[in-house]
């Protein structure tokens, strides 16, 4: 049973992480999309979350184009956020 409740926390820790990358990488494609002047500072937000958190295997994802990358962010965000409300349903029971 301790295991089960160690393996469900470690994969909320995980999960949290790709839904705050997610989050950073929708709003780096909005901004980019309206052109803003924090679009560049949102991509050093966004390269240091992932240098700090060890989620290097992500930055190739930044490198693509405007186009590749909004359906990718958006859906990796809807993935992410399904797959922490299905674990926090699990863990309640």
């Amino acid at each position: 049973m301790l295991t089960i409740h160690l393996l469900l926390a470690f994969t909320l820790v995980v999960s949290a992480m790709l839904w705050a990358y997610s989050t950073l990488m929708v709003f780096w494609v909005l901004l980019e999309e309206s052109n803003s002047i924090y679009s560049t500072p949102m991509r050093s937000a966004l390269d240091r979350f992932v240098d700090t958190f060890y989620l290097g295997w992500l930055k190739p994802l930044h490198q693509l184009h405007i186009s590749e990358r909004r359906p990718l962010s958006y859906g990796l965000f809807v993935a992410v956020t399904i797959g922490i409300g299905v674990l926090l349903y699990l863990s309640e029971s």
